[in-house]
């Protein structure tokens, strides 16, 4: 690894990135040594994600939930619902009344034709 290649790039901040989570090998460790030692803006730049990696380490340890109180402020907020026009509805009954008299006559018009069919020979 060329060591001004990563000013640029992102290979430098997951590489220091795995330094300060020591999980890095030896040559990464190397790597990042010579890195940090090609200029001093490299350097302070280390410095300034060795900070922000050491204060978000500490920021989640230090922050508790509270679960009820979150609740507590997502429950009172009203829920608005686009309200659309209430349509009339009809007793089950009475839609399917004309529906009946239809079927009846369907049914005695049935059976007047066949009877009228077979007592016609």
């Amino acid at each position: 690894m060329e060591t001004n290649q990563f000013l640029n790039d992102d290979a430098i901040e997951s590489l220091i990135a795995k330094v300060l989570a020591n999980e890095a090998n030896e040559s990464e460790m190397a790597s990042l040594r010579s890195w940090r030692q090609a200029s001093a803006e490299n350097e302070s730049y280390f410095i300034i994600l060795k900070q922000i990696f050491e204060e978000s380490a500490l920021a989640k340890e230090n922050y508790t939930y509270n679960v009820d109180e979150a609740w507590k402020k997502v429950k009172p907020q009203p829920v608005f619902v686009c309200a659309l026009p209430a349509k009339e509805h009809k007793p089950v009954a009475q839609s399917f009344s004309w529906l009946k008299v239809a079927a009846a006559i369907l049914i005695v018009a049935g059976f007047s034709f066949a009877a009228y069919m077979m007592f016609k020979e």
